[in-house]
């Protein structure tokens, strides 16, 4: 995410590696994100990977978490899909998203990171695998760095699309918890069948939330069906204190 570019710093890029991979790869791409538009800064902070329009190939989703979006919005993020082919990655073959797409809830803000946290599964269930995104320091009202996430659905025939998008946050209605300053609810984002039903779960980090919580909801297009927020003490684990970050990581 950090790649220095000839005439920039941190503009970031992505290194495809082709399999099968032995002592060495069998072949290599890199995508240059000074040759992509609107992903110039920190690309590749975060990677998600899903067959989001149903064809053979694996598409590559990429959050430019640093990317100015809007008015001088400084760092409010931007998500970047590249669909593959049979020549694998391409510049000429990706769809770009923020917080001023069309069916994309709020508003491009410094600092939201948009993307910083990214996980893809088949959360609706219908074969084609979706996404989600985390915004690891978006403000709710006065609460700078309370922190969101947004579940962006595909389909067989277009990919991802903000048609159905579904913003998850504390404020949001049926999801468990307070906003909160500093809670960074979306830290991290995951990705699990947590009760073997075949249906993939997402999975939504907030660190900061006293000692830290993971939520798992279940979506569908527009519709926020269910939230568990769990804390280290619902897994039957000591409770824990402030700092302990429980949910900084999960599963992708």
């Amino acid at each position: 995410m950090g790649e220095q570019i000839s005439g920039s710093s941190d503009r970031g890029s992505i290194h495809v590696l082709y399999g099968p991979i032995d002592d060495a790869p069998a072949a290599g791409g890199y995508l240059d994100s000074g040759n992509v538009d609107d992903i110039g800064e920190f690309a590749g902070s975060a990677l998600a990977l899903g067959h989001f329009n149903d064809d053979p190939y694996l598409d590559v989703a990429v959050g430019a978490s640093d990317e100015k979006a809007g008015d001088d919005a400084g760092a409010a993020g931007r998500l970047a899909v590249f669909y593959a082919a049979a020549d694998g990655l391409s510049p000429d073959r990706v769809e770009v998203f923020d917080q001023d797409t069309p069916g994309i809830a709020g508003s491009p803000e410094p600092e939201d990171y948009f993307a910083s946290s990214l996980a893809a599964g088949d959360f609706d269930g219908d074969g084609v695998d979706d996404l989600i995104a985390g915004m690891r320091s978006e403000a709710l009202g006065s609460a700078t760095g309370s922190g969101a996430s947004l579940v962006l659905f595909g389909n067989a025939s277009g990919g991802i699309s903000a048609s159905g998008a579904v913003w998850i946050s504390q404020d949001t209605p049926g999801v468990p918890g307070t906003v909160y300053e500093g809670d960074h609810f979306g830290w991290t984002v995951g990705a699990l069948d947590t009760d073997g039903n075949g249906r993939v779960e997402p999975l939504i980090g907030a660190p900061g939330n006293a000692a830290g919580t993971v939520t798992v909801v279940k979506v569908k297009p527009g519709t926020l069906e269910s939230a568990t927020a769990l804390a280290e003490a619902d897994l039957g684990w000591p409770a824990g204190s402030n700092g302990d970050a429980f949910g900084i990581a999960l599963p992708r």
